[in-house]
């Protein structure tokens, strides 16, 4: 059944905003609320459990995080740089933005599947685990990349 919810939180948003015409921002903006909303799911569950301690022992700082922390991190700054290049260059042809936002949200949907729930197992990651994690990671460079060459390129005519 989690399955099914993390499907539904970070797909149905991307499908609602492929049908509406929305651009890459839009996308984009989408997809990292949606990781928000995981997020916030997964903090409750991991604080209503019978040790209501948490994370007391996890360790802290930004060299631990994950290839998908990178990932998410990278999302959190394409974001607003989509908004500005859509402002900047409201005629520019996005249609490779938007495949590529689109392929990162399905990615990520594979990646948050491969990652163990809270209260499961630590398992090492698997091969499948860490290919979607790198992809996502390849796919938010790419939109970073074409982002900031898209806003920096000189405005035409």
């Amino acid at each position: 059944m989690p399955q099914l919810v993390i499907l539904a939180v970070i797909l149905a948003p991307q499908v609602w905003a492929a049908r509406r015409g929305l651009g890459p921002a839009g996308l984009l903006t989408l997809l990292l609320l949606s990781i928000c909303a995981l997020a916030a799911g997964a903090a409750a569950a991991a604080f209503s459990g019978p040790t209501a301690g948490g994370f007391a022992g996890a360790p802290t700082g930004i060299g631990t995080l994950s290839t998908l922390g990178y990932a998410m991190l990278g999302l959190a700054v394409a974001a607003p740089l989509y908004w500005a290049m859509e402002q900047v260059h409201p005629s520019a042809p996005h249609a490779v933005d938007r495949v590529l936002a689109q392929t990162l949200a399905l990615a990520l949907a594979a990646a948050v599947l491969e990652r163990p729930f809270p209260g499961a197992p630590a398992e090492a990651p698997g091969l499948v685990a860490q290919l979607t994690e790198v992809s996502c990671l390849a796919l938010v460079l790419a939109l970073l990349a074409r982002s900031l060459w898209t806003i920096l390129r000189p405005l035409r005519g």
